[in-house]
């Protein structure tokens, strides 16, 4: 599976959210459901007074949620960078987003328990992550990572919200954590 071949290591979480001076690889982390930090990422548009958000389908290789469609970006923090820094560093490495081009805004910080499993191995998740949003032009140049992402998609909000009220199993986004997001993205915009 993806990330294998160089190992990552993340920084590991006490259990208040708080990054402790331990770091363990990506893989011991899923292993051992070990709490670790990570980044998700949300990019909407507006286009006629309609609201669309981008969503990546990730790549059939990963080792977790395989085909299914997603955030934006998302990352884990490694090891020596906080969550801001990695939300930037994957929108630039998964969709050639530069920090120049858009500002992220902080939305808030989600934990996230799950064992479930992937090509046969179980997969525990053990995360902390904060969420940022960002508005951005629909016909941004994005230029998708291969190794992570096998298309983009921009899909109005009326359906995605539609797909993931009815528990749609194409996509492994947490429907409470869009719908959280969604409506800061909506008072933002209605002021």
């Amino acid at each position: 599976m993806n990330k294998e071949t160089t190992p990552e290591f993340l920084c590991v979480l006490n259990e208040n959210g708080t990054v402790s001076p331990k770091t363990v690889s990506r893989n011991e982390a899923h292993r051992e459901g070990i709490l670790h930090g990570a980044s998700h990422i949300y990019l909407y548009a507006l286009d006629h007074g309609a609201l669309y958000f981008l969503l990546q389908r990730r790549s059939p290789n990963k080792d977790s949620y395989p085909n299914c469609l997603d955030t934006s970006a998302a990352g884990h923090m490694e090891a020596g960078m906080d969550f801001l820094s990695t939300a930037y560093k994957e929108l630039e490495e998964e969709l050639g987003i530069k920090k120049e081009s858009c500002t992220l805004r902080k939305a808030f910080v989600h934990r996230c328990d799950k064992t479930e499993t992937f090509h046969g191995k179980l997969f525990r998740n053990r995360e902390m992550f904060t969420v940022y949003f960002a508005k951005i032009p629909l016909n941004i140049p994005l230029k998708p990572q291969k190794e992570e992402i096998s298309e983009t998609i921009w899909m109005k909000d009326s359906e995605l919200s539609q797909r993931l009220r009815t528990a749609d199993s194409e996509f492994c986004m947490d429907p409470a954590v869009f719908f959280k997001v969604r409506d800061m993205i909506l008072k933002q915009e209605s002021q």
